[in-house]
């Protein structure tokens, strides 16, 4: 399946709303549900930031039905993904790098996928603010959701922060689908 490795990821970018290349291996085992194993992810930054990657996954799984697929329609039921990096910065001007991009007109709807558990292991996640120049870096030994467009999100995340101070954050908020209609403040409640 290499040969629909640009067709992925240019329809992960249509949804995501910001580039994808997919690297590495790439294949698919069929079944009524099909997984998909991807041997690399990248998603750069956009210019003006001092990281070249938003995220990399050195290797993921992805579980879908594939007669779903077949007719359009990408419900992921389920992400697995190791050695995870996202770089998150905010420029002197006060802008984000993980903010998505715009869409290219105005109600420009962006390909829809639906996801289902997400599993990380082995995620850094490291935070550059150039106003203050604050550093913070964060391993997360493991990251489990369940995100769909319409339901609640539902996280939990263990690991340590700058190499040292354990914790345990759960996170509840509000349905996918605000974030990507971006018209309104997302809710989340924090433990």
């Amino acid at each position: 399946p290499s040969r629909w490795r640009d067709a992925a990821a240019m329809r992960l970018a249509a949804a995501l709303g910001r580039a994808v290349f997919l690297e590495g291996p790439f294949e698919l085992t069929l079944g009524r549900e099909a997984v998909l194993h991807i041997g690399g992810v990248r998603m750069p930054n956009p210019p003006g930031f001092a990281a070249t990657a938003l995220l990399t996954l050195g290797e993921a799984h992805a579980r879908f039905d594939l007669f779903e697929a077949l007719r359009g329609r990408l419900h992921v039921r389920s992400i697995e993904a190791t050695d995870v990096h996202l770089w998150l910065e905010r420029a002197a001007d006060g802008r984000p790098s993980w903010a998505s991009a715009q869409r290219s007109g105005p109600g420009s709807p962006r390909a829809a996928i639906e996801v289902g558990q997400i599993a990380l292991h082995g995620l850094a996640v490291h935070y550059h603010d150039a106003r203050s120049a604050t550093r913070r870096s964060f391993d997360l030994d493991e990251v489990s959701a369940t995100a769909t467009r319409d339901d609640p999100l539902r996280l939990a995340l263990r690991g340590r922060v700058d190499k040292q101070l354990a914790y345990a954050i759960a996170v509840e908020g509000g349905p996918l689908r605000l974030l990507q209609e971006g018209s309104a403040p997302w809710p989340f409640t924090l433990d």
